[in-house]
């Protein structure tokens, strides 16, 4: 018999017992990180303690914030706007280079890596026989489900919470593109690199060959008209 009503008391006891400094925030952290580096093709700079330090490259980098920094606020898109332009003091001279994914606001995240966590404590007590019940191979199997259709949802919510792209444009009044991905889901067969890549083209914002447009726009003026005396 699975005990079902005593184990879902037991995840939800362990759930509200979790410690948010050493267990929460260090697998929100792992569980995003690890989704955004499966297959990178360019740059990548996760979770920076400083964004303001990021290397100025032309190099294009995906600077993935952390899951605390929740874009919508109007003082993190000044300070995005801040880490664009400038490093330190010093005004970037490629702050086009730099793309900066963040999440939506939200607890749903924290929710299921929070669930992930209890549902893993409670199979790791059942294995030990420390829970004070008696557990058939059933019961196990059952709950090792458990655990990895937790660890799935908190994974699809990554994909469906780091929704916003956020890129230099001179067009803007404060700088700054902002490029809502919309939901996406981890089995959709790309990564989130690829996700992030495909929306930068389909906003015509990268391309794999220069665009006329870009040559004009950046064409030495010295070029641009037939030298003077021949």
């Amino acid at each position: 018999m699975y005990h079902k009503a005593t184990i879902r008391k037991a995840v939800s006891d362990r759930r509200a017992s979790l410690d948010e400094e050493s267990e929460v925030k260090p697998a929100l952290r792992a569980v995003v990180k690890k989704e955004f580096e499966k297959g990178p093709r360019y740059s990548l700079e996760p979770l920076p303690d400083d964004p303001g330090a990021i290397p100025d490259s032309p190099k294009l980098t995906l600077v993935l914030m952390e899951p605390g920094l929740e874009w919508g606020g109007e003082t993190l898109r000044q300070e995005v706007a801040g880490w664009t332009r400038q490093r330190g003091k010093s005004n970037r001279l490629y702050p086009g280079a730099l793309v900066w994914c963040l999440k939506k606001p939200g607890r749903d995240l924290r929710d299921k890596v929070e669930v992930w966590l209890a549902w893993k404590r409670v199979a790791r007590e059942v294995e030990l026989g420390t829970l004070g019940e008696d557990y058939d191979r059933t019961d196990l199997l059952e709950i090792a489900t458990e655990v990895k259709q937790a660890e799935e949802a908190a994974r699809d919510e990554v994909w469906a919470g780091y929704r916003y792209v956020v890129l230099a444009d001179s067009q803007e009044s404060d700088g700054l593109k902002v490029i809502d991905l919309g939901a996406g889901h981890a089995s959709s067969g790309e990564t989130l690199w690829e996700r992030v890549v495909g929306a930068l083209k389909s906003n015509a914002l990268l391309n794999e060959t220069v665009g006329a447009g870009y040559i004009e726009r950046n064409w030495p003026p010295a070029l641009k008209s037939p030298a003077r005396g021949h």
